[in-house]
């Protein structure tokens, strides 16, 4: 009989289905009460996929132990650490395992277990549509409003709609079939739904990416490029047609952030974080702050108890250049691994992470872990059919 830590390993399909039952039960849980339900058990499940990386244990060791020892270094030089110092250094490092873990065992996930994953993304979403939403609230600055459902945050319920979405596209440009293309269109206006733009904004990037490294689709990607261009340049004039619609928000971002004299929310979170460097010292750069002198940064600049809403001014802020450094290196290895292939839906998929961690987040949320199939599904140049 096999050791009982090597389970994960023999079945990751069933070890992460394990993660994805206390994933949903701690957003059932937490709209009523607020208990860390995932977090407490994020340890343990973190723990079972380290006991597994063979392959690529020296990079794990590296990355995590370079974070860990950034926190503990501010010890005596911070008059507190916070309980969000010590959970935005678990999200961190359990999002660096998943992805490792993702990387040794991608080939064993099959579509079966992305279905898994969608059903239960629906069954938490469409009960918004009975009166059940988060208290998430609405974007004061753009008076949008945010759709989540049992999802504690509508953001997680956006991540996981867009990638299924493109993994469902894969599938239709695959085997052909109408049903595929049907799914990821409902996912797709299911994730815009949400109210978050990032996801839908970060996949259609990343598609352009894929298109302009493909040798032959560059053409199309260019054409393409020329499209969102047009969009751009006639946004004010195109944008009564879909007032009303959910488009329409990604149109007034346009606005915002083109034509308008008011700031985007993103360019205010910046300015902040700009605000906030201009003042690091010598030791600042090198080990960074905290995660929670970034909120009160932007409780007192903004009124909102908020990160910088990107990973890479984040945790230069909070790890200092060294952590930031490690972060890019850890990048490195999750683009080299999961776009080997040079295949158009694994490239897309992967910086399409890139971008919603440079727009929003890549691991604050932990929806990393519950997309673990997708991802897998998404790098494989030969996907399974499920069959």
């Amino acid at each position: 009989m096999a050791k009982w830590c090597n389970w994960p390993k023999q079945y990751p399909e069933r070890f992460w289905g394990i993660g994805l039952f206390i994933f949903g039960a701690d957003h059932l849980v937490n709209y009523w009460i607020d208990w860390p339900v995932f977090m407490a058990s994020a340890p343990f499940l973190m723990i079972a996929m380290a006991l597994q990386l063979k392959d690529y244990l020296k990079s794990w060791l590296l990355i995590c132990s370079v974070f860990i020892a950034l926190f503990l270094l501010k010890f005596p030089l911070q008059r507190s650490i916070a309980l969000i110092d010590w959970t935005d250094l678990l999200q961190l490092i359990f999002s660096v395992t998943s992805v490792f873990f993702l990387i040794e065992y991608r080939k064993t996930f099959t579509y079966r277990t992305a279905s898994v994953l969608a059903i239960f993304s629906l069954l938490l979403f469409l009960p918004y549509f009975l009166g059940f939403n988060s208290n998430f609230g609405m974007d004061q600055i753009h008076l949008r409003i945010y759709r989540s459902g049992l999802f504690r945050v509508p953001h997680v319920a956006a991540y996981l709609f867009g990638f299924l979405s493109l993994a469902a596209f894969k599938q239709f440009f695959r085997f052909k079939r109408a049903p595929w293309v049907f799914t990821g269109v409902i996912f797709i206006t299911l994730s815009i739904y949400t109210g978050v733009r990032t996801v839908t904004l970060a996949l259609i990037l990343g598609g352009l990416l894929a298109l302009l490294f493909k040798r032959n689709y560059r053409a199309l990607g260019i054409s393409f490029a020329w499209v969102l261009f047009a969009l751009l340049a006639f946004a004010p004039v195109i944008q009564p047609f879909f007032e009303g619609t959910l488009f329409d928000s990604f149109f007034n971002l346009i606005n915002q952030v083109v034509y308008s004299n008011q700031p985007s929310s993103r360019e205010l979170i910046w300015s902040v974080w700009w605000e906030q460097m201009q003042d690091f010292n010598g030791l600042d750069w090198l080990l960074g702050r905290t995660t929670s002198a970034s909120h009160q940064a932007n409780i007192i600049a903004l009124n909102y108890d908020i990160w910088f809403h990107n990973d890479f001014l984040q945790i230069i802020y909070a790890y200092g250049v060294l952590g930031c450094f490690t972060y890019l290196f850890f990048w490195g290895v999750l683009i080299k691994q999961l776009t080997q292939q040079l295949d158009f839906w694994g490239i897309a998929g992967v910086f399409g992470l890139f971008f919603c961690a440079f727009f929003n987040g890549f691991y604050t949320y932990y929806p990393l872990f519950t997309l673990v199939p997708v991802i897998a599904l998404l790098s494989d140049s030969q996907p399974y059919s499920g069959q």
